[in-house]
This record gives structure tokens, C-alpha cells and sequence, in this order.
């Protein structure tokens, strides 16, 4: 095993994960559609994740950025407003905004 300065270690992690901690670049992760709710203000939930982790997007209106969640863990944030979308354009949307690569069964 070849050791890594500390500032190499985190640059090698940025680049594997993204600035997001998507799971765009692991391949596709096939999950439910949860729960959805809210107009203004909205949370998604992809459950029961071929992964084995539960991701979340949570978007609290008024401009506020959407935050990314994996098992209850903020990991990025997006600019973009899910609340408006209708169910068969959000995972288009949240893949893009979050840097992930969900599929729905």
C-alpha cells in the first residue's frame, strides 16, 4: 500500500466522489420512490436502495438550495427546485442536481 500525504488523500477523494459524494460514478443504484410531499416546500425519499443506503432530497422553498442526503447525512446541496416536477422527471432531476445515479425499478 503506498502512503499519501494527507492534502493527496483528500484531493484522490474529491476526484473519486465528486464534490457532491454522488454515486454518479459507481454506476446505477435502483431504488423505490418513498415518499413525496410538499409544493413549496418538498422532501423525496428513494428507499430500499440496491445500495442498502436511503437517499433523500430536501428543499425547504424560497431559493434556499435543496439539500442531498444519504442515510440521513447531508452531502451536497442543489440549486435546482424539485418541488414543481412531476414524479416522472424528479429522478432525472435529483441524478443531476445531487450527482447520483438513481434508477427506479
Amino acid at each position: 500500500m503506498k502512503w499519501l500525504a494527507p492534502g493527496l488523500v483528500l484531493l484522490a477523494l474529491l476526484a473519486a466522489c465528486g464534490s457532491g459524494s454522488g454515486n454518479a460514478d459507481a454506476g446505477p443504484v435502483t431504488c423505490a420512490l418513498g415518499t413525496m410531499y410538499g409544493s413549496v416546500s418538498c422532501t423525496f425519499q428513494f428507499a430500499t436502495c440496491s445500495d442498502g443506503h436511503n437517499y433523500d432530497v430536501n428543499c425547504t422553498g424560497g431559493g434556499a438550495p435543496c439539500t442531498c442526503q444519504i442515510d440521513t447525512k447531508t452531502v451536497g446541496t442543489s440549486t435546482n427546485n424539485f418541488c414543481a416536477l412531476m414524479p416522472d422527471e424528479i429522478v432525472a432531476a435529483v441524478d443531476s442536481g445531487c450527482g447520483w445515479n438513481i434508477q427506479l425499478p
